[in-house]
């Protein structure tokens, strides 16, 4: 009996043993698959946090572009276009530098820049000045800064004074649609 009951202690641990080794293990992997689901979820939230972030930045964006069109049609019409360039600039910049007393010789320089439809066009120009010192500084403000015509950058500048005047050779680009 005595050996019975030993016998039956030993079998009802070993049985306890398995169960627990069973259901211990179960339990380790139930643990592990959740955890990794656990991450997949989180992961997922991220996507669609950063997915809702970058909606309403598009959606920004488009709002934001659309409230700049207004300024956009206004630049593209104070900006002259390549046959408008062509035709009226040489003019145009030759009665400007009369009503500042200056004298003036001009002549387009290097290749043009096509116009994109995110960019105006650019054509390089060559000019030389000459008369007094301050109407020449007058006239390069007034085309380069005051300008309702023409949209005009200067790039190189030669100052050098002769005769009781000066004379000023600069080269700048002219921008058209």
């Amino acid at each position: 009996m005595v050996n019975d009951f030993k016998k039956q202690v030993w079998l009802t641990l070993a049985i306890l043993g398995g169960a627990g080794l069973v259901f211990g293990s179960a339990y380790y992997f139930s643990v592990q698959r959740i955890n990794a689901q656990v991450q997949e979820i989180v992961r997922q939230r991220a996507l669609i946090r950063q997915s809702s972030t970058i909606t309403q930045t598009l959606a920004n964006l488009k709002q934001e572009g659309q409230a700049a069109e207004p300024y956009k049609q206004a630049m593209e019409r104070l900006v002259a276009t390549r046959d408008q360039l062509i035709v009226n600039f040489s003019d145009w910049l030759t009665r400007e530098a009369s009503i500042y007393g200056a004298g003036v010789s001009f002549s387009f320089q290097g290749s043009e820049t096509k116009p994109t439809p995110d960019d105006f066009g650019s054509a390089g120009f060559s000019i030389k000045l000459s008369g007094h010192f301050r109407d020449i500084v007058g006239l390069l403000k007034y085309l380069e800064l005051e300008s309702p015509q023409f949209l005009i950058t200067f790039n190189d500048f030669d100052v050098s004074q002769s005769n009781g005047g000066y004379n000023v050779a600069a080269d700048g680009k002219v921008f058209f649609n």
